[in-house]
């Protein structure tokens, strides 16, 4: 049975004020999410639980998003962002239309990463790529971020990294990540770069394993304003259970920090 969009976008509102965030002084916000295309999701597109997540997703995005849609990024081993938003009008059927064909392919996150930031940060060069992504995080070590540096101080430079990118905050609208994988990635350390690069932004990554308990993304949002979410059934459980998991009491507080 299909996904009832309201119903659950009403689910996700109650999690919301469970955990104490008023929707109402939220700032305008971007919601994005990243679908993991690979071989090994081949059924979860063909049985239709990859359409039920996108649309329990848009249903939690409606609450953030003032236009009501989410971005969607596909990936396998190279990123493609999706030409259309899924919205209210336009979510049913959407994996179908946009999305099956493309299903096949390893498993590599960095490349979506940076095709997302390149869609809402496109002024910040330094997110980018995986090579600018490198360099300003080695400067963000060099230059006295102590976690950081105790990740990344290892590496040897010939000469001093040059400071840091400048980021100012409060120039960026707060972005929310959604990004759905069922496998390892084989560019763990260039997904490292990717995410710690864009530290300081008000972004927020929810890194959902579908079956897939990922010690490397456990390991990632212990470091990062992101979230491992385990799934163990995949998408396949209730509203209620899925928006308990997705809205941890970590993005509460981000979300709280949020208010206006």
């Amino acid at each position: 049975m299909a996904v009832d969009l309201h119903k659950s976008s009403e689910k996700a509102g109650i999690q919301l004020k469970k955990q104490g965030v008023d929707i109402s002084r939220l700032p305008n916000m971007r919601v994005g999410v990243c679908l993991d295309i690979s071989g090994s999701m081949h059924e979860e597109y063909r049985d239709g639980h990859v359409q039920d997540a996108l649309t329990h997703l848009l249903a939690l995005a409606m609450h953030m998003d003032k236009s009501a849609k989410i971005d969607v990024f596909i990936f396998n081993n190279s990123a493609k962002q999706m030409p259309q938003p899924a919205t209210i009008q336009n979510y049913a059927g959407y994996v179908d239309r946009y999305i099956s064909d493309h299903v096949g392919g390893g498993t590599d996150y960095a490349p979506a990463i940076h095709l997302a930031y390149q869609h809402y940060y496109p002024a910040l060069d330094h997110l980018h790529s995986a090579a600018s992504a490198a360099r300003h995080v080695a400067s963000l070590a060099h230059h006295g971020h102590s976690l950081l540096g105790s990740l990344f101080g290892h590496h040897k430079h010939d000469e001093p990294p040059a400071a840091p990118v400048a980021v100012n905050p409060s120039d960026h609208d707060p972005v929310f990540m959604l990004f759905l994988t069922d496998g390892e990635n084989g560019d763990k350390e260039a997904t490292r770069h990717a995410v710690h690069a864009a530290t300081g932004l008000p972004l927020f990554w929810s890194f959902v394993g579908l079956a897939h308990n990922s010690r490397f993304l456990e390991e990632l949002s212990r470091e990062t304003d992101a979230e491992f979410v385990h799934l163990e059934d995949g998408v396949r459980i209730s509203d209620d259970d899925l928006y308990r998991q997705l809205i941890s009491a970590k993005l509460g507080a981000w979300l709280r920090n949020l208010h206006v």
